[in-house]
């Protein structure tokens, strides 16, 4: 082979070898993009605790101090969506002298998981579902269509507290059984009765709670929320690659 050959192939051989380093490095740059590209999985958040534990307060204390963190209330959504004219929640039956209407658990699921998957398209990842799971039954529908809540935050209180909160609040809750000690021990009896079995039904799926002692003062709660909230924001930030 004479020198005019050998220099041809040894031009040919780098020009290759050029070439498929480029491709390399492009495959390499298309693979971290569709990485960058992954939509997160959300990080949901259930709130729960009996009436008079200090929910509401600490919902409004979460929002403020994480300003990206969506609250949704399932008790409102059921009544914006109740309110629409022919939609599936304004057609169904209702309660015995109450106007609520008998949502099933899947219904209930399909309602709250629309809502989030809507709030993800817009860039809303992080979500307080107050008010939901009710019930044994609302946690083995979650379970069956969504992903494991990777946070859940109950606050307790004793019986005597949470009686004497709710009777404290009777003037400006809008409640007027809010004012009706009866009525009050009654609730606060069968709401904490329904968070245990609650509870138990949640640990049954994966979602064991955090529980967080309501008996102290608001700004040592509110410290302990945050630190327990922050901790799972910072694990689901590792696991998305965020």
């Amino acid at each position: 082979m004479d020198v005019k050959n050998i220099l041809s192939a040894c031009l040919l051989r780098k020009g290759l070898v050029l070439i498929l380093e480029l491709f390399s490095q492009t495959l390499f740059k298309t693979a971290n993009l569709s990485h960058t590209a992954k939509t997160p999985q959300p990080l949901i958040t259930f709130i729960l605790g009996p009436p008079g534990a200090g929910k509401g307060t600490q919902s409004i204390f979460l929002k403020t101090a994480f300003p990206s963190l969506t609250h949704l209330s399932y008790g409102d959504l059921l009544r914006s969506e109740d309110q629409i004219p022919g939609s599936w929640v304004s057609s169904l039956p209702r309660y015995t002298g109450n106007a609520r209407p008998v949502v099933p658990a899947d219904g209930a699921v399909q309602l709250i998981r629309q809502t989030i998957d809507t709030g993800v398209q817009r860039g809303q990842y992080t979500w307080l579902i107050d008010g939901f799971p009710r019930s044994e039954a609302h946690v083995k529908a979650w379970a069956a269509q969504m992903p494991v809540a990777q946070c859940t935050l109950y606050f307790s209180c004793s019986r005597d507290v949470l009686i004497q909160r709710v009777l404290g609040r009777a003037d400006t809750s809008g409640r007027p059984d809010d004012a009706v000690l009866s009525l009050v021990q009654e609730r606060v009896e069968r709401s904490i009765s329904e968070h245990e079995a609650l509870l138990s039904a949640l640990a049954k799926y994966g979602m064991r709670a955090v529980e967080m002692d309501a008996t102290q003062n608001v700004e040592d709660i509110k410290q302990n929320v945050y630190t327990v909230y922050r901790e799972a924001v910072n694990t689901w930030k590792l696991e998305q690659g965020l």
